[in-house]
């Protein structure tokens, strides 16, 4: 990558921190919350009781440093807003020019579907706070009943769900506990599919995909 693409690369993820950061700033300025009062209001929606710490919240708000998926998580609890609204500026993510948006475009059921097995590409610490917020945002929309209702049948399907999982990585994995079942699984699609669909890599036709070269990949596409 030359020295200029890079430049631009570096410049996108300032831009997206500083964004970030002033979003921090305004949620906690709305509640008229210093950074030492925000840091102790953390701890509480931390499960682990440690929060984000002042240093770390100044680093954000100055826009040096951006959020995690934990920390995401704890601040739009503890901020009252959302992560759409946190990343993006807007409720609908649509205006980022981001290309894993694209992942977010279709029917309700794909996308639905898309975010589970993006869920299960991160890591278990990754995907426990991602979860904490989740059910935390169903527990207000749905309410208890309808949440457990929702969660039985999830668990009814999860054994379908694991056998196709099975079927791809082979049989032979089903002793593996589901932590390494799940990274052999993410590790298995992303060698045997090849997709430009999401990414920042131009589209082929269909006679250049199928004829491609898999240990050669397109140039980036320029925004």
């Amino acid at each position: 990558m030359s020295d200029d693409k890079k430049q631009s690369e570096k410049n996108k993820v300032d831009v997206l921190a500083r964004d970030i950061g002033k979003r921090i700033f305004d949620a906690r300025d709305g509640l008229g919350l210093s950074q030492e009062s925000l840091y102790k209001r953390t701890k509480l929606n931390d499960h682990d009781g440690i929060g984000i710490s002042r240093a770390v919240l100044s680093l954000y708000e100055r826009g040096i440093n951006k959020p995690g998926a934990r920390e995401i998580s704890i601040l739009c609890v503890t901020l009252k807003i959302s992560p759409n609204w946190l990343l993006f500026g807007s409720e609908s993510p649509a205006e980022a020019l981001l290309p894993s948006l694209t992942f977010l475009q279709g029917d309700d059921l794909s996308i639905s579907i898309r975010v589970a097995f993006g869920i299960l590409a991160l890591s278990p610490v990754e995907r426990n706070s991602l979860s904490s917020l989740l059910f935390s945002l169903l527990s207000k929309s749905l309410g208890d009943t309808r949440l457990s209702s929702l969660m039985m049948m999830a668990n009814m399907m999860a054994p379908e769900f694991k056998n196709k999982i099975l079927e791809t990585v082979g049989n032979d994995a089903e002793k593996l506990d589901m932590k390494d079942l799940l990274a052999k699984f993410v590790e298995e699609c992303a060698e045997s599919v090849y997709t430009t669909y999401g990414n920042l890599r131009p589209l082929l036709s269909e006679e250049d995909f199928y004829n491609k070269d898999p240990d050669i990949h397109p140039p980036p596409r320029k925004l």
